[in-house]
């Protein structure tokens, strides 16, 4: 199933993610920042701290991922490769760059977008 939206992304694919992984994700201890620019966007916060789980909205975070949402769909249907993405300058990311790392590892295949 090719995703159209990223909030389909976040709240069918993420949030499903942690939950499968609970425990697993409260062991990165961190905040996760998504901010898409670009028709459809908007910023959303992964919480794999005190409160595992996604909602729209702003706030702080150890890792910020900005980029497009057109490329973070790409990225998410296989058509983007992540590491391209970050080398090309399509996935900008600030703050702690170890906990993008982390957060592919705790979601799997979820989120490709930052492993």
């Amino acid at each position: 199933m090719a995703f159209t939206d990223p909030k389909q992304i976040f709240d069918d694919r993420i949030a499903a993610g942690i939950k499968a992984n609970i425990e697993r994700a409260k062991t990165v201890d961190a905040v996760y920042k998504f901010v898409l620019t670009g028709d459809k966007g908007g910023t959303w916060l992964v919480n794999l701290k005190d409160k595992p789980g996604v909602s729209l909205g702003d706030g702080d975070a150890g890792c910020t991922i900005t980029m497009e949402a057109a490329d973070f769909l790409a990225m998410n249907n296989g058509e983007l490769d992540p590491q391209q993405a970050f080398m090309a300058g399509k996935m900008m990311i600030t703050g702690d760059m170890s906990l993008a790392f982390k957060l592919g590892e705790v979601l799997g295949g979820g989120q490709r977008g930052a492993s």
